[in-house]
């Protein structure tokens, strides 16, 4: 029968091992017979086969190793088939009935795992504390499993359910930190901005240690500046640049912080920022042409006319692009101030020449 198996003939297998138990039902080789037919069955897909086969094994030879290997597989088997309940019950079993044994250190696993799943890990705790001898729990195995079975939900289907669910169970939760970041962010996504600030603040008050304390802070300080609040976002960006460890944040750090503080008139600061961003040589020909442009703009209002009018005359040189199109707009209307008419007319024939898609400058 079981070089039959080998060879993948499982009908012969099968067909063998029925003949040895009907020839010799007390033979010491009948546990491992039932065992081996199970495994058969499941070879040919028959998982209902497989299932009698399991029950006739636990219920005639259960204290064998044989018969506590065939209740795990059983429990294995009904998961398999999406029949979790009886799966459960006989995992209970194993660990009810053999809570030493190697079998019950996995059927504890298993059930550790469809428990975190359905958010019932403290009934579950409950159940080995009844078993003596049974494998333990603790508070920090506890706390890990509720977080990533809510992990595997928000990361799976966007289900955000058991991520409340763990930051009010675990208010000192080890992983909180990062359940209020998941938060945070599909509260962006939505565009909440109330909640995503009222996640992010928690984080940036409550865990400057954590590891995702810097994009909680870049977070907090985008929608402080969206609602307005321009005082405070600026400090956030400001922390945010002392705290980046990437480039990514330390860019829209330094970004915010120019953008804020050209909005608040402190043209030396944005000036200051502009020359770190170009600074970076990584950074996208797109943002930095928005930073020289923005740069231009702060050096003109300092009186720096000579240095404005150069980055102006640079930028304008390609139109193609909004702030090309800006600049050469910029300039022409600098020189028309400072009754420099020459200069001005021959940069606003230039511009309207190279019939820029940005038709309203």
């Amino acid at each position: 029968a079981l070089m039959k198996g080998h060879a993948r003939d499982y009908e012969g297998k099968i067909k063998d091992l029925d003949k040895l138990l009907k020839s010799f039902p007390s033979s010491k080789l009948a546990p491992a017979s039932l065992l081996e037919k199970a495994e058969a069955h499941l070879a040919l897909g028959d998982n209902e086969k497989a299932i009698k086969t399991y029950q006739q094994l636990t219920s005639k030879h259960q204290s064998t190793p044989q018969g506590r290997n065939g209740l795990l597989q059983m429990a294995i088997t009904y998961m398999s088939m999406g029949e979790k309940d009886n799966a459960i019950q006989s995992y209970k079993k194993v660990v009810a009935d053999f809570p030493t044994s190697e079998e019950a250190k996995v059927a504890s696993d298993d059930l550790k795992r469809i428990y975190a799943d359905d958010g019932n890990l403290s009934e579950y705790a409950q159940f080995l504390k009844s078993i003596s001898g049974a494998p333990s729990m603790n508070e920090c195995e506890i706390d890990a499993l509720t977080f990533q079975a809510a992990e595997k939900a928000y990361l799976t289907n966007n289900d955000t359910a058991k991520m409340i669910g763990y930051i009010e169970q675990y208010p000192e939760g080890l992983h909180r930190p990062q359940a209020l970041y998941y938060l945070c962010a599909n509260e962006m996504l939505t565009k909440n901005d109330v909640g995503a600030l009222k996640y992010a603040t928690e984080v940036v008050e409550k865990y400057p240690k954590a590891e995702v304390y810097e994009d909680a802070l870049a977070v907090k300080a985008d929608v402080e500046h969206r609602q307005g609040k321009g005082e405070m976002a600026l400090v956030s960006y400001k922390n945010l640049a002392q705290r980046a460890t990437n480039e990514r944040n330390q860019m829209f750090a330094q970004m915010g912080i120019m953008v804020i503080s050209r909005e608040m008139g402190n043209h030396e600061d944005v000036v200051a920022c502009a020359d770190k961003l170009l600074s970076i040589a990584s950074i996208d020909n797109d943002i930095k042409r928005e930073v020289e442009f923005v740069r231009a703009y702060s050096l003109k209002e300092l009186n720096r006319n000579s240095e404005a009018e150069k980055a102006w005359g640079e930028l304008a040189q390609d139109v193609s692009d909004i702030h090309g199109a800006k600049s050469a707009y910029y300039l022409g209307q600098h020189y028309y101030d400072n009754n420099k008419l020459g200069d001005a007319r021959k940069t606003i024939e230039t511009f309207i020449e190279a019939n820029t898609p940005h038709q309203y400058w």
